[in-house]
């Protein structure tokens, strides 16, 4: 019988707690802050909103536009709008020009016409896939929990199973001639090594061999 007073003087006075959290809180995503900005696709006004990956802009005329841009927080509280960062990818479904956009799980291309073009492809590395036969490249992807990590762009297409924890770099082994090598940074200063063989080099001691 003590415990159970015990846990009912403690749950008593936290439920009543919690139940003014849940009517008081705010639901960020809902919130949305007006700007003079204009939509330069339907001229309606573009308004400051809240997901996943934080604040971005926003045209009032959503569902019908879908027009969306970053923008960061300065610290005097003001609003800019983050330039779309261009590229030389070329949409391969409409020919338009890919810009980089930030996703849940990452850095992407996108295609500029979207919504009309949906088609967004991954960052590549300027490495190819080791996998005899794939034909992809590597590209840096991010676990559901935020962690990177490093796949080949034909993982959904050819069920290509490449992965890497380090990030690989267009730089061959000295050793087997292996297309490129692995980096990764840690407390310890930053080691290159092979997947292929056993060579591994810490980047100061590359440093002092070639100068």
């Amino acid at each position: 019988q003590d415990w159970r007073k015990l846990l009912g003087g403690f749950y008593a006075p936290f439920k009543l707690e919690l139940e003014t959290a849940r009517a008081e809180m705010r639901d960020v995503k809902r919130e949305e802050i007006a700007t003079e900005w204009v939509c330069e696709k339907c001229s309606k006004p573009m308004v400051i909103k809240w997901g996943r990956n934080g604040s971005f802009l926003a045209c009032q005329g959503y569902p019908e536009c879908r027009n969306t841009m970053e923008v960061v927080k300065n610290l005097d509280g003001t609003w800019e709008k983050v330039p779309p960062q261009t590229t030389d990818e070329i949409c391969e479904e409409c020919q338009a020009p890919m810009t980089i956009k930030r996703g849940r799980f990452g850095s992407f291309l996108a295609c500029t016409r979207y919504p009309d073009c949906k088609t967004t492809k991954p960052i590549s590395l300027g490495v190819k896939c080791p996998r005899q036969g794939c034909g992809g490249f590597i590209a840096e992807k991010r676990s559901r929990r935020g962690k990177p990590f490093y796949g080949c762009s034909n993982w959904a297409k050819k069920q290509c199973d490449f992965v890497a924890w380090d990030k690989p770099v267009p730089q061959p082994c000295p050793v087997c001639n292996a297309k490129f090598v692995l980096k990764k940074e840690n407390k310890s200063g930053v080691t290159l090594r092979c997947m292929e063989c056993d060579w591994k080099q810490g980047v100061e001691d590359a440093e002092e061999n070639a100068a």
